[in-house]
Order: C-alpha cells, then structure tokens, then sequence
C-alpha cells in the first residue's frame, strides 16, 4: 500500500500572476519609476555644474577685465608729464578734470608699440540706457598750448553697462590751501593734483567695483 506524501516534502507554490523566468508588471513600473528618479537626478546636477561653470567664467572674465583696467589706468596717470604752458603771461597746466572726464599728457600706453606723448581723455559716455568708461589718445603737439578736443584718436573701451562714472581730485589746488577732494581741477590751478578717485557703480545684482585711487607722480611742473 502506497504512502502519501509527507506535507513537508511538498515543493512550495509558486506566487500568483507570476513567472518564475520573468518580473510581474508593478515590478517593472517601479524600476522604471526609480530610474526615471536616478536620470532627473543625475540631469539637474548637470545644469546645475553647467550653470555654475558658466558663472565662475564670468566672475573670472569680469575680473580680468577689472584687473587690466585698473592696471592701464595706475601706469597712465603714474606717468603723467606735469607741463606748464604760458598763455597770455597767465601760467596754465596741462591737466583738466570735471566730474565725468580728465584730460592729461603722459607716454604711449604700452601696447600702442610707439613711443612719444600723447593727449589723453578718461570719460563717461553716457549710451541710451547705461554708460561706458572710454579712453581716448592722440598724439600730442607740443606747439599747443591747451588741450585739444576731448574726442578723436583712437578709444579704448575699458568697461561697458555702466550705471554711473564720477572722478574727484585730492591736492592743494591754490595758494596755501590745506590738500582737499575737489569735483573739479582746470588747467588754471596752480598743482598738479596727487590723487584722483574713480567711483563705478554697476548695476544691481553684478559685481561692484572697488574704489579706485590713481595717483599722480608728477613732482614738479615743468
């Protein structure tokens, strides 16, 4: 007589629904979920590592920029040959700063490849919405005895949107007054003055411009 089966020896029922070669469908609908998770995960670091490289580029070129202007302006205004005209028996100097623009004469900047003087124009040029930090040179003639036009030659364009340019003078301008900041220094004053202050402002939201401070070696006029 034959024996039944021992409950214990039984092989276990396979799942419902499943295979035992193959993945039920709410198994395959979850895998696909988490990946779909991983790949948005993985895309935003992307852009996000794009958009900061692209930022450090920028913060880099700004600064080079920055670096190179600061760095043309020290050696110019550092150079600046202090002459004196005579015009009418009245003595003149050859420097005139307002507010916005400053006229000078000082050697060729180094990457002109001449040698000689020139007249310089440091302005603002006001565009339709900002304004733009410009210098202009062209040779200078020294049978002149005053500026010439403060235009013409050739430009360099040394920062562009800007919100605002001011310049101020630091010296004793006249007779015996104590050295003081100035908005204005003409060529009727009786020095040369020793500093010069360039604000920038930018607009909200970009990098701000330190203040910067050029000073002048001019020693005595001649």
């Amino acid at each position: 007589m034959m024996s039944s089966p021992r409950p214990d020896l039984l092989p276990a029922p396979s799942p419902r629904g499943r295979s035992d070669a193959g993945f039920t469908l709410i198994e395959v609908i979850v895998a696909m979920m988490v990946l779909a998770m991983i790949m948005t995960a993985a895309f935003g670091a992307l852009r996000l590592g794009d958009r900061s490289w692209e930022a450090g580029m920028q913060r880099a070129g700004e600064s080079e920029q920055l670096r190179t202007t600061v760095t043309l302006l020290r050696r110019q205004f550092n150079q600046i040959l202090p002459l004196v005209w005579t015009v009418d028996n009245e003595r003149r100097i050859a420097f005139n700063g307002d507010h916005t623009r400053v006229q000078f004469i000082a050697p060729a900047p180094q990457h002109h490849g001449a040698t000689g003087l020139f007249e310089f124009t440091l302005s603002a040029k006001p565009q339709e919405d900002n304004t733009h930090l410009v210098l202009n040179y062209t040779l200078y003639n020294p049978d002149h005895t005053s500026l010439g036009p403060p235009a013409g030659g050739r430009k360099v364009l040394l920062a562009e949107k800007l919100k605002s340019v001011e310049l101020d003078y630091f010296g004793i301008m006249k007779g015996d007054d104590a050295p003081a900041w100035h908005a204005q220094w003409d060529t009727e004053a009786q020095t040369y003055p020793e500093l010069v202050r360039l604000r920038v402002a930018r607009e909200s939201g970009l990098p701000q411009w330190p203040e910067l401070l050029l000073s002048l070696r001019t020693g005595e006029a001649q």
